[in-house]
């Protein structure tokens, strides 16, 4: 849904003057912990929010999925961390939206034993921080053509060919894939690359890489989308999309 639930970070105590966006699956991970903490405190957490069902098996459905918002795309970008945001699945029912947004307007603060404390802002009260609008992430109701991730996409599976050509074919195929498996249509074209087109954002390896199961780590990379038509957002796309991973935003050519 286009209809996102925004923080803004403020620091309380902390050792950083400003947290930077491979610190947001962190960020991101415990602002669902508080969140599922304050469901639990009135009743049974739902599905749509923990990603799990009743028996703690994985939800075979859309949930929530929660997700940094840097400074980027801008000419003096530095891809610092401006506030946080979740996202609902389009099919959400009203009540349970509102149930969880209630239970999220509680949540003051997050605490971390290595970055500090940080307060949540929340409204955002900073109407003039383009970060912290839907818009900037989701695109106008025109929606846009051009998207560029901001965090990197963690592979669902490893490239097979040992031709790197081909291994970048394999990776722009199972990009597409991944924007048909949230509901968008196949892009026209997928551009991969070690680097985000967004001005601000790092480079695929300052990112933590993700773990499979079996413990090993998953590749990642960034991408550039072209559509054939205007889609709207949020696209988070990948393994990691529901915390934070593969994160993609608009992208204008003037930047």
């Amino acid at each position: 849904d286009s209809r996102l639930l925004i923080f803004g970070l403020e620091s309380i105590e902390s050792p950083h003057r400003r947290l930077d966006v491979p610190s947001g699956a962190l960020i991101a991970a415990q602002l669902r912990e508080a969140a599922m903490s304050k469901m639990g405190e009135t009743g049974p957490i739902p599905e749509i929010l923990s990603g799990h069902k009743p028996d703690n098996s994985a939800s075979e459905s859309p949930h929530c999925a929660f997700f940094p918002l840097p400074f980027v795309g801008h000419s003096y970008a530095d891809g610092h961390l401006i506030g946080i945001a979740m996202a609902f699945p389009a099919a959400c029912p009203t009540e349970v939206r509102r149930q969880i947004a209630k239970s999220m307007s509680s949540i003051d603060a997050l605490q971390f034993k290595y970055l500090g404390n940080w307060k949540l802002l929340k409204g955002p009260d900073k109407p003039d921080v383009w970060t912290l609008h839907d818009r900037t992430w989701c695109a106008s109701s025109t929606g846009s053509r051009n998207w560029a991730t901001v965090t990197p996409i963690a592979f669902d599976a490893h490239a097979k060919s040992k031709n790197f050509e081909k291994q970048l074919n394999e990776v722009a195929e199972m990009v597409s894939r991944a924007c048909e498996r949230i509901g968008l249509p196949a892009p026209a074209t997928v551009r991969i690359s070690a680097v985000s087109t967004h001005i601000g954002a790092p480079t695929t390896s300052e990112f933590p890489r993700l773990a499979r199961k079996d413990g090993s780590l998953r590749r990642q990379a960034h991408a550039f989308l072209t559509f054939s038509e205007p889609v709207r957002g949020p696209i988070l796309l990948g393994a990691g999309r529901y915390r934070g991973y593969g994160l993609c935003r608009p992208y204008a050519e003037k930047q």
